[in-house]
């Protein structure tokens, strides 16, 4: 990818951030209005990361959630989030959508898809197809960060959240490069995909085709299991509730590192969980003037 001009980042700020709030949930509003939440994710080994997801989506207040999960652990999915729809997917996903995620698919106000999923031909496929069947707005993680799947991801209202490892992975660079020039990757592969961008680290990097934004704060204790599923969730429902690609992104990388803050003082700078971080967000976007 040709390198996009380098743009100097500014920090994320509650000031900043203040200036592009999320959409007011009205007091007669109802699920329907505050979005639909597809998460099309897990595996028979990693199920929990789709369930953590959606367990984020809903504490950031999403009306709505569905989950596309192999259906091996479907039952397990409905079990654990009894809030959300399951749909078994079949785990070669097949060469179609299946017409309950197509239609799902359709219906949704922003999609998740990769959490807790390898990257394969199947997911790269999965992709696609989910790409193509709606327009939906998509946030993708972890398995769906494959470069097979990039060509055909609507421009300007997709989200990718990769740590630098999967960054390096997309990019075909060394972990150690993306790392050392985060902010300048995290602009070039926005550019080249007219995409936001959320580089994840000890700094995260927000970039699209206007904007870079970093964001300093948080704590080490975040870096755990489950943590950039939680991140994701907290994402897709802040899309669907009708925030922009950008500030969808900044709001969530935020709230997410407020979370371990607060989190770190009150149990301790190691050990909280990943659901905890999601069971937090409700007191976070409180503490931050919003609903």
């Amino acid at each position: 990818m040709n390198r996009a001009r380098s743009r100097r980042s500014t920090p994320l700020s509650l000031a900043l951030l203040k200036k592009h709030p999320l959409p007011p949930v009205a007091a007669a509003a109802d699920k329907e209005d505050r979005g639909a939440v597809l998460i099309v994710g897990g595996s028979f080994l990693v199920p929990g990361a789709a369930i953590l997801a959606g367990l984020a989506a809903l504490r950031a207040g999403c009306g709505k959630l569905a989950i596309a999960i192999d259906n091996r652990v479907s039952a397990l999915t409905a079990q654990s989030l009894p809030e959300a729809l399951v749909l078994p997917l079949a785990p070669s996903h097949g060469n179609s959508l299946a017409a309950a995620l197509r239609d799902k698919a359709q219906t949704a106000d922003a999609i998740l898809v990769g959490v807790g999923m390898q990257p394969s031909a199947a997911t790269a496929r999965l992709v696609r197809q989910i790409a193509r069947a709606s327009d939906a707005p998509l946030v993708l993680d972890a398995g769906a960060l494959a470069r097979a799947a990039m060509p055909v991801l609507p421009r300007r209202r997709c989200v990718l959240t990769p740590h630098a490892g999967e960054m390096a992975k997309l990019t075909g660079s060394a972990k150690t490069s993306v790392q050392a020039q985060a902010s300048t990757i995290a602009q070039t592969v926005a550019h080249a995909l007219e995409a936001t961008v959320v580089l994840k680290g000890a700094q995260t990097f927000i970039a699209d085709t206007e904007t870079l934004l970093r964001n300093d704060r948080g704590h080490p204790g975040l870096g755990t299991s489950g943590s950039g599923d939680v991140l994701a969730g907290v994402l897709a429902a802040l899309v669907a509730r009708g925030a922009s690609p950008r500030w969808a992104a900044a709001w969530a990388v935020w709230l997410h590192a407020l979370a371990g803050e607060r989190l770190a003082r009150r149990i301790g700078p190691t050990g909280f969980l990943a659901r905890e971080i999601a069971h937090e967000i409700p007191r976070c976007l409180r503490a931050c003037g919003q609903r």
